[in-house]
């Protein structure tokens, strides 16, 4: 290589810095993740219930229905990802929640779920993916690591045209696509998963935290394409609470709580704002009968 191919290059080499560095503080530092992540750090001492996961929990259980709650849940979040999350959370001075909820549905313990890592730049600040990757012989993690510090490698169209969130309804088509993606092919309880979840359950013990796993609301077109691959959701479960047997938490089922009610769902498997407020309803009334932990926080606010 001459002299001028050597200098052109460098330039394109400094091009693609200068326009990594732009992604992030352009995009990335403004997303809704790092937004989150302040507010979180304003209030954490006010904070007495946290809910983690992925994007049922996030969607489902809206920022401010729940009193005293924050929400840090996040898009596709697998449960390594929440394990390391809640661990730093914890080690944080002035947060010490009471009751931590966490989803368990069909998709929630999946290989699928739990091989994907997504907003790899964010969650480098909870967990190393260099160290996973050597921890779990997976060199693909590596790769996951190269894009956490160099994120505009693969997304380059995202900054350029962000993507546009369809709310399609509780469509079969929709239910078809999800179900297949998520557990067509999948091993529904990664040995992982299950782990993470454990060390969930350990950390909560240690710090007096009272764990509720939620199964979300699904629609009918979500359940009945579950069952056409072949997998019962009474088996299933039954198989997670022998695998949990050791564990303590409280399980709520709110799995068909509107399956004859589509016009409460966004979409197969997430429900719109009228859903999610139901939902928190029933959530808080349950928390209050289980634990009054919960019940008297919500009576101090009230006087507040």
């Amino acid at each position: 290589m001459g002299k001028k191919g050597f200098f052109i290059l460098i330039i394109l080499l400094l091009l693609f810095l200068l326009s990594n560095y732009m992604f992030i503080h352009t995009h990335l530092e403004h997303s809704y993740l790092m937004r989150n992540r302040k507010v979180f750090a304003e209030q954490k001492q006010n904070i007495s219930l946290l809910i983690l996961g992925d994007s049922h929990a996030m969607n489902d259980l809206r920022q401010g229905d729940l009193p005293g709650a924050f929400n840090f849940a996040s898009l596709g979040e697998n449960m390594e990802q929440t394990a390391y999350l809640f661990s730093s959370l914890l080690a944080q001075n002035q947060f010490h929640p009471k009751i931590l909820i966490l989803p368990l549905d069909p998709n929630t313990l999946s290989s699928y779920k739990n091989e994907r890592f997504l907003d790899e730049w964010y969650w480098k600040d909870h967990l190393n993916f260099f160290k996973l990757a050597k921890d779990h012989h997976d060199p693909r993690l590596y790769l996951v690591g190269i894009h956490a510090y160099v994120p505009l490698i693969g997304r380059l169209s995202e900054w350029v045209i962000p993507p546009v969130l369809e709310h399609p309804g509780p469509t079969d088509e929709h239910a078809q696509r999800r179900v297949a993606e998520q557990l067509g092919g999948a091993t529904i309880i990664d040995d992982q998963a299950i782990l993470s979840l454990q060390s969930i359950f350990h950390n909560a013990s240690q710090n007096n935290i009272t764990v509720f796993l939620v199964k979300f609301p699904l629609s009918h077109a979500y359940l009945e394409n579950i069952l056409g691959l072949g997998i019962p959701m009474d088996t299933f479960y039954e198989n997670i609470s022998s695998l949990l047997a050791d564990e303590h938490y409280i399980l709520l089922d709110y799995q068909i709580l509107f399956i004859e009610n589509d016009s409460l769902f966004l979409d197969s498997d997430h429900l719109n704002r009228e859903g999610s407020r139901i939902l928190a309803t029933r959530i808080s009334q349950n928390l209050s009968k289980h634990t009054d932990l919960y019940m008297t926080r919500n009576l101090s606010e009230e006087k507040g």
